[in-house]
């Protein structure tokens, strides 16, 4: 999961940088990544309950804390961006 947050970072940061015709794929990366971090949160929560926990526990909190700074820095336009729906 810590390699998925800096990975998830870096192509943030790309992301503002490139040609909007890329940025669907890139998005669509993303997606496909998260879903199989979650996929495989759930498979870890099968075999230990309680690291999934706590690896659940760390991301909605690496969330909060992102959307919080957004907000401050008045660049929050969309909650979805750090807390989505699933």
């Amino acid at each position: 999961m810590f390699i998925f947050n800096i990975l998830k970072k870096v192509i943030d940061k790309i992301q503002e940088q490139i040609p909007e015709q890329v940025k669907d794929k890139i998005s669509a990366a993303k997606e496909k990544s998260i879903k199989g971090n979650q996929e495989a949160l759930k498979a870890l929560a099968t075999e230990n309950p309680e690291k999934a926990a706590e690896i659940a526990m760390n991301v909605a909190e690496g969330r909060i804390n992102k959307a919080k700074q957004a907000s401050e820095k008045g660049k929050l336009k969309n909650c979805t961006t750090f807390l989505p729906l699933r």
